[in-house]
């Protein structure tokens, strides 16, 4: 077997070079993008995470960093109970890493890891367009983990350049000292869905899962004296950036007169290539029995703050089964679907959820 790459933790001063993989790894198609980490690939590497490994690939010939895999621990509902579970993300390759046996053997070393027992099993999340790496991952090949598919999840692009006026009759207001209730809402909220996380108070004011947050930006909806739901904005920029590589030689042809009509719409342009795709993301999202008049008051009262600022969406992430979704696709423009999947080791006797709870992960920390 071929001993041209090896495999190893990475850390600090692998940053650069981690950040330049990321750089050159495009998520192609009409539109490709790049998923950019500047300054820092760990500050947003660990995010939302109790604990976060870094794995690289690396070619001995040339010294260079080809490939890289995230394996973090994180705090979510499962069944309604808190549980440390696995997370795999930013699972990349450079073109020289591609179709030989790296990636089998880098799931090997994964599983050297995984032998420390500290979760039994992963979630992880596909573009459902990636039609490659779906392929590749649920292959079942020889080495590899299995992928079990347990839902779809919807992260639902909000357009913010237009300035929007805010109509709901409902009272919201941005959060003003009640960080109990709020903590006490969100969280009822999240225990009844699946995979969805585990915060405590503290960890919303001054914490490193949740770097750059800040509760001023958090809303609450509330009847009387009753906080009945909530909704964060969270901007990243700092940390994290959506940046556009290329378009199709048909959307090169398009572009010019997409954007002529956003422009008269007032929706984002498609931007030149090397530019950010400026977003926000929504978090703590919460909606007392699931009421969609309550989370369309929150989402219209964030967008009627966070538009005309020079922001061009704010993201806000549901499962594809929630009854919230008809209200974030009224006012969204685009949706961007993707698999989640339970990923274990077949040999291994694993317990797997069965609940039918809905999803609800958190898309600021994907």
């Amino acid at each position: 077997m071929s001993t041209r790459f090896k495999f190893r933790l990475a850390g600090e001063a692998d940053d650069g070079a981690l950040r330049a993989v990321i750089r050159q790894t495009s998520m192609s198609g009409n539109i490709s993008i790049a998923f950019v980490r500047e300054p820092s690939f760990f500050t947003a590497e660990r995010l939302g995470s109790i604990k976060q490994q870094t794995l690289i690939c690396e070619d001995q010939e040339t010294g260079k960093i080809v490939g890289v895999g995230d394996r973090s621990i994180r705090k979510v509902y499962v069944d309604g109970e808190p549980k440390a579970v696995g997370y795999l993300g930013s699972l990349r390759l450079l073109s020289e890493a591609r179709g030989g046996t790296a990636l089998v053997r880098g799931y090997r070393y994964l599983r050297d890891l995984h032998s420390d027992g500290e979760v039994s099993y992963y979630f992880t999340t596909i573009l459902d367009e990636n039609l490659a790496a779906r392929q590749i991952l649920e292959s079942g090949r020889a080495g590899m983990p299995r992928y079990v598919p347990v839902g779809l999840f919807a992260t639902y692009l909000i357009p913010l350049r237009k300035k929007r006026s805010m109509v709901s009759r409902m009272e919201v207001v941005r959060c003003n000292g009640e960080l109990s209730q709020v903590h006490k809402c969100f969280q009822q909220w999240n225990g009844r869905h699946q995979f969805s996380p585990v915060y405590a108070v503290e960890e919303m004011t001054d914490s490193d899962l949740l770097p750059a947050f800040s509760t001023e930006n958090l809303y609450v909806c509330k009847n009387r004296h009753e906080v009945i739901g909530t909704l964060a904005v969270w901007d990243q920029q700092s940390f994290k950036q959506t940046v556009v590589t290329g378009y199709s030689v048909g959307m090169k042809v398009v572009r010019p007169f997409y954007n002529g009509f956003a422009i008269m719409r007032g929706r984002p342009l498609l931007p030149q290539v090397g530019s950010n795709i400026r977003s926000v993301y929504a978090c703590f999202v919460s909606s007392k029995d699931d009421n969609p008049e309550v989370f369309g008051s929150l989402a219209e009262k964030a967008c009627a703050d966070w538009s005309g600022r020079g922001y061009d969406y704010l993201l806000i992430g549901l499962s594809e089964e929630s009854k919230l979704g008809a209200v974030a696709r009224r006012l969204a423009v685009r949706e961007l679907k993707s698999k989640v999947y339970l990923v274990h080791w077949q040999d291994e006797k694993v317990k797997l959820p069965t609940s039918q709870r809905t999803l609800h992960l958190e898309v600021a920390t994907l």
